[in-house]
């Protein structure tokens, strides 16, 4: 689901784009649509999210040599 390559906590300055709660089972999404602070969890414990791979980035976390190119529908 998400990237796994940097974890980020709730408080941190953060580029926008799509952030998965990784500490909960209930793996929250937040959306930032520009530049921010990631939420905090207001449970008692310390929010730990990943980044998302962008929705229309077909390619997202696949490897370069395993990508395919896009294909139009015939």
């Amino acid at each position: 689901m998400a990237t796994g390559e940097e974890e980020f906590r709730a408080g941190e300055f953060v580029p926008a784009g799509r952030y998965v709660r990784v500490d909960d089972a209930a793996r929250r999404v937040i959306e930032l649509r520009e530049a921010g602070r990631l939420p905090s969890s207001f449970d008692g414990r310390v929010a730990i999210y990943c980044r998302l791979p962008d929705p229309l980035d077909l390619g997202a976390g696949v490897p370069e040599g395993l990508r395919r190119e896009r294909r139009g529908i015939r």
